[in-house]
């Protein structure tokens, strides 16, 4: 089966506070508070599998396109440039996003399935200064994109003055398992080994808006359980960190809804 899918709408921000973030605060004096953005998607997605769910073999791919354009002056007719409301060098800001999900299924012998993942994002200004740092991508956890168990939610990637997470305009994870045969996996039940990688990188920020560096992709291992509960698809995992880094935060289970993909 394959869809395409389009949109568009109109997104009016206004930070209020910066929250004593050096990074925050630098963008605010460069580009201002106030932005206005007219935004258009478009997607394309191609589903292979041959049932739904727990698919044994198949893929899902999913490519999507974001674009945010600004105008020149505030919808709020205070005839201030965009980006300009409390900047000392108020600037438009248009930029745009793609990204890229696909999941693959493989049976092997006796039962074991593979199970592949992968996402990569990438954003940036159209005139290469760096995402907006409201639109950056984000690592670790469970939920996918950007799925690393093992590390803590959100947690991987640039960090700012106060060691917090501050994300990033690329994005890259991938995960491989083992799906196991029955009878440790049921209908109602999956049980899989797994490895993961991911990391997010500030691409074309200037120093002052970028965080500190990301450092190498972060790898995790471990088992997770896929179940189909009364309550909707639920995935839960036990990872172990391969190659944490210093001040990197860890999560050893985790768990979330499952979308499936």
């Amino acid at each position: 089966n394959n869809s395409v899918q389009a949109g568009y709408g109109y997104n009016y921000l206004d930070i209020v506070s910066d929250g004593g973030i050096a990074q925050y605060q630098n963008f605010v004096l460069a580009h201002g508070r106030r932005f206005s953005e007219f935004r258009a998607n478009t997607g394309w997605n191609r589903n292979s599998f041959d049932r739904f769910p727990f698919p044994t073999r198949g893929g899902n791919q999913q490519v999507t396109l974001l674009g945010s354009f600004v105008p020149t002056t505030s919808p709020t007719g205070d005839g201030l440039p965009i980006g300009g409301g409390a900047g000392i060098n108020g600037t438009n800001i248009s930029y745009y996003k793609v990204s890229y999900l696909a999941r693959f299924y493989q049976p092997l012998v006796k039962n074991f399935i593979l199970t592949l993942l992968g996402s990569v994002s990438y954003g940036n200004t159209f005139n290469s200064q760096g995402l907006p740092f409201y639109e950056n991508s984000y690592v670790g956890g469970i939920a996918d994109p950007g799925q690393v168990r093992g590390y803590e939610s959100y947690s991987l990637g640039p960090r700012d003055n106060a060691n917090n997470p501050i994300g990033g305009g690329l994005l890259i994870n991938g995960s491989a398992g083992i799906i196991l045969p029955y009878p440790i996996s049921r209908d109602n039940m999956r049980i899989s080994t797994f490895v993961d990688a991911g990391n997010a990188y500030a691409v074309d920020v200037p120093p002052a808006l970028r965080g500190t560096s990301s450092g190498p992709l972060r790898t995790s291992a471990g088992i997770a359980a896929e179940w189909r509960s009364p309550f909707g698809p639920l995935l839960f995992s036990v990872a172990l960190p391969l190659n944490k880094q210093p001040n990197d935060r860890t999560g050893f289970f985790q768990f979330t809804l499952s979308t499936g993909f």
